[in-house]
């Protein structure tokens, strides 16, 4: 199983314990982005991506006391732009190319793509892919499901309802 590290956060967006941890999530990432057409960036910090930020780029990584599959040192946060639809291809891309896991953001634009396994999701009782959605209240609430097709099925629900932001 997948288990939590304690490793000290190494710049705002760390990699450098993924790569340490986990070099198979920078492996798939390079997959995923040859896959999606967006240029690599192969690790360090944040810091070193540049600006803007363009497609592709990791705007999350290894998180020091996050509780969740960021805090293992298995998750890269993507930015994609808020298109709905590209999202959920992103998602389906990253699992071709090795990911487990994806949660898209209808506020946001990036994706969340992890390795974690059977038993990690067990035992956290997560589910393998979400949809973020904001209330009226303005507060992040998130709709968990088993398959990919089920996460499909909720953004195609989602998108009458949806004003879509170019990314």
């Amino acid at each position: 199983m997948i288990e939590k590290i304690t490793e000290k956060q190494q710049g705002k967006i760390d990699l450098v314990s993924i790569n340490t941890y986990h070099p198979e999530v920078l492996q798939y990432y390079s997959l995923f982005c040859e896959k999606m057409g967006f240029l690599t960036y192969s690790g360090g910090t944040f810091e070193k991506q540049g600006s803007p930020i363009i497609r592709g780029h990791i705007m999350s990584g290894y998180r020091q006391g996050d509780n969740g599959a960021h805090g293992t040192a298995g998750a890269i946060d993507i930015h994609v732009g808020k298109d709905l639809p590209f999202q959920l291809q992103c998602i389906k891309a990253g699992l071709e190319c090795g990911f487990t896991r994806g949660g898209v953001y209808t506020s946001k634009s990036i994706i969340h793509l992890d390795i974690m396994d059977e038993d990690w999701i067990r035992k956290h009782a997560a589910l393998p892919f979400w949809m973020q959605k904001p209330n009226k209240h303005g507060r992040d609430f998130y709709i968990g499901v088993k398959t990919i097709e089920e996460l499909e099925k909720l953004v195609n629900n989602f998108l009458p309802t949806f004003r879509f932001s170019l990314p």
